[in-house]
């Protein structure tokens, strides 16, 4: 077939766009406004530590947060005798040396018992926090082996913090949620958290805990890993994150994913962390690697339209897949060029390019694909950031 030239990529073919304020602009790429209601089919449910059992498991599945834990007298630590005399001693400390002013000798006391009275563990009984709670109710539930879905929120006060500790909770019990087959990892909120400062860690710990598990979400950005990564069962791998590293990318392109059949990858901006190249990406989707695949989704992307040029040569290694998705990102006419000159992507059951800054002309180019192209609500082209406008009259 012909290769085309591009169309309408010539500024003064290009038509004037208005450029006034839109009296609604749309957020942030990356900004979630609202918690998962459904998740693998089944409704999502909060479960917080002074509700009763789990409910109906072949219609909900749980979400674990602190956000949905009541600030009830019980979950908070009480202070042992020995804390509260030595904050009463720092106390008349503090009283001394603001009378006398003794010198840093008060100073240094009551730094000292400070540090005493921090580094005692706290008394038998006495939960370490209101996440260990709520995972300690959580796992002397009679029904975990039923849980087939589970969603995990907020897992502290600030979810910058880390996750180690809810990993661990979530490892401690595999042998008790032993019918879990997909977990959503961060259900986190833009008011609760930005993307791009939910911290994460090394996940392969996690997947090698579940070797059953088929589905898992994960979002957040820093620290994302999958290091040396094999999971035989594992079909369905969503990454929501304002940068994707390349370390994490490498990892995927070194992972043995046999079972992998719907790939997504949020690939955001370098502002927020994102620092691979296409030669990077290229790996992911290269001949023999993830031969299962049939959705791959590279979305949120500054570069959408150098990863739809770097799709182009290796059109061969894409014929078996069913759905491309480059969805919410900066794709432009260059882009729309790359993707229509590919055979593979005319042998795909549909292409999802919605948001995009495409000019009508190629617009109408891609709608004539024989395949399924949705190619709805497109933006201000001059916009050069994700955090953008609607095209006037859109």
């Amino acid at each position: 077939m012909a290769q085309l030239t591009r169309v309408g990529l010539e500024k003064d073919s290009v038509p004037p766009w208005e450029l006034a304020r839109q009296s609604a602009k749309f957020a942030d790429m990356n900004a979630i406004a609202e918690h998962l209601r459904e998740f693998e089919g089944l409704t999502v449910r909060n479960y917080g530590t002074t509700e009763v059992g789990l409910g109906d498991l072949s219609a909900t599945c749980p979400r674990l947060s602190i956000t949905s834990i009541p600030d009830t007298p019980e979950l908070v630590p009480q202070l042992s005798t020995r804390r509260k005399l030595a904050m009463l001693a720092i106390g008349a400390l503090a009283v001394l040396g603001a009378v006398f002013w003794s010198g840093w000798a008060l100073v240094s006391g009551a730094l000292a018992i400070a540090s005493l009275a921090l580094k005692q563990p706290p008394p038998p009984g006495v939960p370490l926090s209101p996440l260990d709670a709520m995972w300690d109710k959580f796992r002397a539930e009679p029904k975990l082996n039923q849980v087939r879905a589970l969603v995990l929120g907020p897992w502290n006060g600030e979810s910058e913090e880390g996750i180690e500790r809810t990993l661990d909770h979530l490892i401690r019990a595999a042998g008790q949620l032993t019918g879990l087959r997909a977990i959503h990892l961060g259900d986190i909120t833009a008011a609760e958290c930005e993307i791009f400062w939910i911290q994460l860690g090394d996940l392969t710990p996690l997947l090698e805990a579940y070797p059953k598990l088929e589905v898992l979400i994960v979002r957040g950005t820093g620290g994302l890993r999958f290091e040396h990564l094999a999971h035989t069962h594992l079909r369905k791998l969503v990454i929501q994150t304002g940068g994707l590293k390349a370390s994490t990318i490498n990892d995927l392109a070194t992972a043995r994913l046999p079972a992998l059949t719907d790939l997504e990858l949020w690939l955001g901006e370098a502002s927020r962390g994102f620092d691979a190249s296409v030669r990077d990406l290229r790996q992911i989707w290269r001949p023999g690697h993830f031969t299962s695949l049939k959705a791959l989704a590279l979305r949120h992307s500054v570069i959408a339209d150098d990863v739809a040029e770097a799709l182009l040569p290796d059109s061969a290694a894409l014929r078996g897949l069913q759905r491309l998705d480059l969805s919410d990102g900066m794709l432009s006419d260059r882009g729309a060029v790359a993707l229509f000159n590919n055979p593979a992507v005319r042998c795909l059951d549909t292409l999802d390019v919605r948001q995009h800054r495409l000019s009508e002309a190629w617009v109408d180019q891609l709608k004539s694909m024989p395949v399924t192209v949705d190619v709805s609500t497109r933006l201000n082209p001059r916009s050069t950031d994700l955090n953008i406008e609607l095209a006037s009259g859109e």
